[in-house]
């Protein structure tokens, strides 16, 4: 599958088959898309934050006849978000569907996954996160974040996905002294 897009206009999507031949070629419309930077690929689909950081828009690109599903984020409680990321982990909890985060202020990150039926659900909302990473840990997919709590302390936090609740033998704090020189 390779896809273009067109600020302001559309997405082009065509797929081949495995020895190369056209399979598909297709356009459908984006007229709210400004800029490639708001999109990311993920597990076949492309997931895109609205300019204005209120809507994710995501399609899933190895259908016949895509087209985008649009989710106002203030039905999480969220707005004016910005600082996407996907996550690529395979794990055994989310094995096709595609998890990303968004920063919605400057020290919180809200996890997503795209389910089946192209809606979102929120996995978990971090305060204080300065960044995150979804591992697969034996039978545990985990959602290790890390914070800076103060000038001295860093902390990195892991959940249970699945649970969501915190899984203490992953979680560490570590201070750092002042350093002269």
């Amino acid at each position: 599958i390779v896809a273009g897009i067109t600020p302001g206009s559309h997405i082009s999507k065509v797929v081949f088959t495995e020895k190369g031949e056209l399979k598909m070629q297709e356009n459908f419309p984006a007229t709210w898309l400004t800029s490639p930077d708001q999109c990311k690929f993920s597990k076949g689909h492309l997931i895109c934050l609205s300019e204005d950081g209120a809507v994710v828009h995501n399609v899933r690109l190895d259908s016949d006849a895509a087209s985008f599903v649009a989710s106002s984020l203030a039905d999480f409680g969220l707005q004016n978000c910005k600082g996407m990321d996907v996550y690529t982990a395979d794990t055994e909890l989310y094995e096709s569907q595609p998890l990303f985060s968004l920063h919605c202020d400057p020290k919180s990150l809200n996890v997503f996954v795209v389910k089946s039926n192209k809606k979102l659900e929120l996995l978990k909302s971090l305060k204080n996160a300065d960044a995150a990473e979804i591992i697969q840990f034996d039978d545990i997919t985990a959602l290790i974040s890390l914070s800076r709590e103060d000038g001295e302390t860093a902390a990195m936090a892991s959940y249970d996905l699945e649970s969501g609740k915190e899984i203490k033998d992953l979680s560490v704090k570590v201070h750092f002294p002042q350093h002269h020189g």
